[in-house]
């Protein structure tokens, strides 16, 4: 052979979910293998990774478990936001710096470690870490975050989304520890920045 044309794969561009791993359809109708598509890095067998085994094996069991392989992806992405407010519980621990990026890994994997346990900065780094298992971009945010019944910006981690060129923000632990705490009604998923009862800044600039 002098030259070889791998075959296009027969599904439409986008992510699947087989066995708990995730494939991505590039445009081209070609798997994405060895590469990066934004923050999700597929290996040469086309498998979205981590890059840490341990993590990589204790996000396809939750997956496994909390996602329905019928449903639509946005779906799955509510099952696994509500896996992580249900199943985690707040203690103190690392402190990130505010506007610090790529932390996400680590942290979501000190959380499995203690047995889902952790601070706002573990429940963001879960959620981030899930939801890319489902092929959102997402990355966890450090700064602080604002509401009228405190009165003042306390430092705070939370999960940001881009899709379809918009962006969101998921706030696990706001809602699972605080609002739960004081009996709020605050839904805290997927939602455009300025649109709740909470507002968040970054180095002192207000998310928008």
């Amino acid at each position: 052979w002098t030259s070889f044309t791998p075959k296009t794969s027969d599904r439409e561009p986008g992510y699947y979910l087989e066995d708990g791993q995730l494939y991505c359809v590039k445009e081209d109708g070609y798997y994405a293998k060895g590469e990066a598509i934004g923050v999700l890095d597929f290996n040469s067998s086309g498998q979205y990774t981590s890059g840490n085994a341990d993590l990589d094996q204790r996000l396809t069991a939750i997956v496994l478990a909390y996602t329905d392989p019928s449903a639509s992806r946005f779906t799955n992405l509510r099952s696994l936001y509500n896996y992580v407010i249900n199943h985690t519980t707040y203690r103190t621990a690392d402190w990130i710096d505010e506007g610090a990026t790529g932390w996400e890994e680590w942290v979501a994997l000190k959380a499995f470690q203690a047995g889902n346990k952790g601070n706002c900065y573990n429940y963001a780094g879960l959620f981030t870490m899930l939801a890319r298992r489902l092929g959102y971009q997402a990355e966890a945010i450090s700064g602080t975050f604002y509401t009228s019944l405190n009165g003042f910006d306390v430092p705070h981690g939370w999960t940001e989304i881009t899709e379809g060129g918009k962006v969101y923000f998921c706030d696990t632990e706001i809602e699972s520890v605080y609002a739960a705490n004081r009996d709020l009604d605050w839904d805290l998923f997927f939602k455009s920045y300025g649109t709740g009862p909470t507002s968040y800044q970054v180095n002192g600039v207000t998310k928008k």
